[in-house]
């Protein structure tokens, strides 16, 4: 008989994972730095992913099987997406956000992905406050090549009790890019709001792109996630700056 790694059976698709009959979704991701990447090759595998940067990530884009386009081609990157991924630096994220067009927004979901969910849940709804064809969740997917350890600890803590930096992977082909993807996507937190949420159908299959993985997908407000995962980010910061 063949014994199966666990590790691998862990992350095998069911059945119900490919029979779902769901049309797939076209996700933009805005911002396609270590961590941006690292979203697309898992998401890539179901989905119709591009994304959008100010530097040439074409090869990158390549990598996983995702559309590059450059900064300037920003009406094209929006057109017929059903989901918009923010996924720049926070310092950047309010300069973002306002220069988007808003009426190559309508009818899309925007999506956070932040460390902190506060903070960003404000600029976008101060951003957005007249547009309520705009959907707006806010996540923190605390996965990545060094997923945020201790802060995924405290949310499954708090979770149980109460309710991306990164490494650039470059590997020469996508399918190999998915595999180191998906083995940091099984049974970690990913932590949601649904700060304004129309289309809850398409909220939802977002959503299970995570659940399929094997994340542990938690609804939690903004503020008890960051006090939650306030102390563990000092942690590991601390920690990283005595290293």
């Amino acid at each position: 008989a063949v014994v199966e790694d666990p590790t691998e059976i862990s992350l095998m698709e069911l059945p119900s994972d490919s029979e779902d009959g769901e049309t797939p979704l076209s996700i933009g991701i805005l911002g396609f730095g270590a961590f941006g990447q690292f979203l697309a090759a898992q998401m890539a595998r179901k989905h119709r992913v591009s994304c959008l940067d100010k530097l040439d990530k074409s090869v990158e884009a390549r990598n996983v099987g995702a559309d590059y386009y450059p900064s300037f081609e920003m009406t094209r990157f929006l057109k017929d997406l059903d989901v918009v991924i923010l996924a720049v630096p926070m310092i950047d994220l309010e300069e973002t956000i306002v220069a988007l067009p808003v009426d190559k927004l309508a009818g899309k979901l925007l999506v956070d992905v932040s460390p902190l969910n506060q903070h960003p849940k404000s600029i976008l709804l101060r951003a957005f406050a007249s547009h309520p064809e705009i959907d707006i969740l806010v996540t923190n997917p605390m996965l990545g090549p060094t997923a945020r350890g201790a802060q995924a600890s405290a949310i499954t803590a708090s979770a149980i009790n109460g309710s991306k930096g990164g490494v650039v992977l470059t590997p020469s082909n996508a399918e190999a890019l998915a595999e180191a993807a998906s083995s940091r996507w099984d049974g970690r937190p990913v932590v949601y709001e649904r700060v304004r949420v129309a289309n809850i159908p398409r909220c939802d299959r977002y959503l299970k792109i995570f659940e399929k993985a094997r994340c542990q997908v938690i609804e939690m407000g903004s503020d008890q996630h960051d006090a939650t995962t306030g102390d563990a980010e000092f942690v590991t910061h601390m920690v990283g700056r005595l290293l």
